[in-house]
């Protein structure tokens, strides 16, 4: 048994804060501050690389195949594409006018990410939606109603989002709609999202060198990520690969240090990023590369850089009034929100009531 008046020091204990030294003559040093200071750093590295672990090993739950290239594939069997059908374009207008409500509300960003995985989880599962632009736009406004609603402390009335959609969609269609997708997504609610793995990736890094000053390298790397949400093309990358991709291009656009890929690298190895936790997961490191390369030409507006073999941006259904039918709006958020504390009595099972009330409205009379 071990001796309870042992002078062994642990690791993270200065030999000078033993128990052979009376407390009345304990002084302070640089020496032992110093040691405090590192362990305390160590220990709190410690819980971040924890925290990406478990994250890394949750994402797996919610990833996305390449949907639109499937449904692409599936249409030129048959016929020329209808103008019915989703494209890419349609969820990046999607994803910006929900961007659009959440500053106007000043809920967080990360509510975006979360309802666009929400919504691919979705389309990656149905069919449906996405041959009916009526009905995929009506998810895509569920999506975000729902994820506001679980993840910040008040809520958009469904009234208020009816109004949002200028009465295009009623309150029970929003609702009905919500049902079925919680359904399809098995009540998986609660993705980690590139933003969460940036901030603590972020984190991370200014704790390993401090001369990364930790907000310039979180609103550059956020500023990636925004844009990102909206890239069809990175949907099917995990969240971790794009936030370390992220970061990664912050920390040499910052250019403190010539060598920050080797911090990235270790990065990943705390990571397990490399190791086979996914099934489907191959040269994580060189996928890594071409989403830096994906996210500065998302920031430049052009994106031809192919990830992971997903659908690049050109794809596009030919359609000659994509524009006229999926459209956004600053007006949209010049309606009087209705902002009420988020209960989760209002996320309720109810009777599926189907989707044939999705459909009857033409594409045409899309208005967000």
């Amino acid at each position: 048994m071990m001796d309870i008046d042992s002078t062994t020091s642990s690791p993270c204990t200065p030999a000078s804060y033993s128990k052979s030294r009376p407390l009345h003559t304990m002084e302070s040093s640089d020496d032992d501050s110093w040691s405090f200071s590192a362990c305390a750093t160590a220990a709190a590295d410690d819980d971040l690389v924890d925290d990406l672990r478990a994250m890394r090993h949750r994402e797996s739950e919610y990833a996305v195949g390449d949907y639109l290239h499937r449904l692409n594939v599936a249409v030129s069997k048959d016929a020329a594409p209808s103008c019915d059908f989703v494209n890419d374009d349609c969820r990046s207008k999607m994803c910006t006018w929900c961007f659009s409500i959440v500053d106007h509300c000043h809920f967080g960003k990360d509510v975006v990410a979360i309802a666009m995985t929400q919504l691919d989880r979705f389309l990656d599962r149905t069919s449906w939606a996405l041959t009916d632009r009526s009905a995929f736009q009506l998810a895509a406004i569920t999506s975000l109603y729902t994820s506001i609603k679980i993840h910040e402390s008040q809520s958009l009335a469904v009234e208020t989002m009816a109004a949002l959609s200028r009465n295009v969609y009623s309150e029970d269609q929003i609702e009905a709609m919500e049902r079925i997708m919680l359904q399809s997504n098995e009540w998986l609610l609660n993705p980690p999202t590139s933003f969460s793995f940036g901030y603590k990736l972020a984190q991370l890094v200014t704790s390993m060198d401090n001369r990364y000053p930790f907000d310039t390298l979180l609103e550059l790397t956020n500023m990636q990520l925004e844009s990102a949400i909206c890239d069809y093309g990175l949907c099917t990358v995990l969240p971790s690969h794009v936030a370390v991709a992220a970061v990664h291009n912050a920390m040499e656009s910052i250019g403190v240090d010539h060598e920050h890929h080797h911090t990235i690298q270790r990065i990943c190895s705390m990571m397990g990023i490399g190791e086979r936790i996914m099934d489907d997961e191959r040269q994580p490191l060189e996928l890594i590369q071409r989403v830096e390369t994906r996210l500065y030409e998302g920031l430049m507006g052009t994106c031809s850089t192919d990830v992971s073999g997903a659908t690049p941006c050109s794809f596009h259904t030919q359609c000659e009034s994509d524009s006229k039918m999926l459209r956004a709006s600053n007006e949209d958020c010049k309606v009087d929100t209705v902002i009420r504390p988020t209960s989760p009595k209002s996320v309720s099972a109810a009777p599926n009531h189907g989707t044939s009330s999705f459909h009857h409205r033409h594409p045409q009379e899309m208005v967000l």
